[in-house]
């Protein structure tokens, strides 16, 4: 599986890592294991630099529809911080948070270390899992 899962409870957030090519199903499965581990209002930092390919527009509609239904389910999620290379992928990903209507809160960065300080000033207080 391309998308690599490590938690963070100390900061309390979930860390994503993708490799490779991301398939739409792989993405909602990670979605449904954040949710299966009781961590849908963790921050959750995605690491796509090393994705080769993202799921297609299409795709990326059917995983926010996916995101919706869960957030009526489950309530708020957590913020999320995307860290991207900027030459590659970067129109899916500005395509993903533009789309993210629902409330969100939803940063993009170019930097891991930018991205983590950003979610610790975002997460809302509570419990650890």
């Amino acid at each position: 599986m391309p998308i690599a899962y490590a938690v963070d409870d100390d900061r309390r957030y979930l860390m994503l890592t993708a490799t490779g090519i991301v398939t739409r199903d792989e993405a909602i499965a990670a979605i449904d294991r954040q949710i299966a581990d009781g961590l849908w209002a963790y921050g959750l930092l995605y690491d796509i630099r090393a994705a080769t390919e993202l799921p297609k527009p299409s795709e990326i509609f059917d995983i926010l529809e996916y995101v919706r239904r869960q957030l009526g389910q489950h309530g708020p999620r957590g913020p999320v911080a995307i860290v991207a290379a900027p030459s590659r992928n970067a129109e899916r990903v500005r395509m993903y948070s533009s789309l993210a209507e629902f409330r969100q809160t939803i940063a993009t960065f170019k930097d891991v270390d930018e991205a983590s300080r950003w979610l610790t000033t975002h997460i809302e207080p509570g419990h650890k899992r």
